[in-house]
């Protein structure tokens, strides 16, 4: 048994091992980073903000400050990150929702709408802001840029910001962010897991 023991600790050492030795900036940075961008429309694109709100594609900024952490280069065809158009409901009624945001190269995000905000919204003039908060997770898609990984991230967090100037035109910005996520157990690691569980038990059971 005590060899068992050695065997199984230095073959988990390997496998560490062989894990830290391949890992390149997306696995190195622990899958934690953030990524920014804006839409290609919006709809209304002026007025109020209480009302049902729609954007169209997701696009990264140009400017690489936008790409941190584990995100930091990672680069698609236009800039495009989801080409979706996603409809969003009046102020207030937004909380609960779910959605998913797809796609093949970049990854999928499943979220809820955790929490929304507003200042001044309902005012027909003036300034007015509305931000969106999703929780939800992500997993990569087929970019290069994460190595090959699709362990499937939990906590991940996607904000969608509306801001309306003095004049009532309404820009809208996106931020994603996974720093505050957890990888989800792959069926092979729980099912290593369960195996070990069963000789600890079997163990116990000996000794009894």
């Amino acid at each position: 048994m005590k060899r068992f023991k050695v065997v199984l600790s230095c073959l988990a050492l390997m496998a560490m091992s062989c894990v830290n030795a391949m890992a390149g900036t997306w696995l190195a940075n622990n899958r934690i980073g953030s990524v920014s961008g804006s839409f290609d429309t919006l709809v209304p694109s002026a007025g109020d903000l209480t009302v049902p709100l729609s954007v169209t594609n997701f696009h990264y900024n140009s400017a690489p400050s936008s790409r941190l952490g584990a995100f930091a280069g990672i680069m698609e065809a236009g800039e495009l990150v989801w080409a979706i158009t996603e409809n969003f409901d009046a102020l207030g009624s937004t909380v609960g929702d779910a959605y998913t945001f797809t796609s093949p190269t970049f990854g999928v995000f499943s979220g809820v709408v955790s929490a929304e905000s507003s200042f001044n919204a309902a005012a027909s003039t003036g300034t007015g802001n509305r931000t969106l908060e999703f929780t939800g997770s992500f997993t990569p898609g087929s970019n290069t840029h994460y190595e090959g990984d699709t362990l499937t991230l939990a906590g991940t967090s996607l904000q969608i910001a509306f801001s309306r100037n003095a004049g009532g035109s309404v820009n809208a910005s996106w931020s994603f962010d996974t720093s505050g996520s957890k990888p989800v157990p792959e069926p092979t690691s729980m099912a290593i897991f369960g195996l070990g569980a069963v000789g600890i038990a079997v163990r116990r059971f000996r000794r009894k």
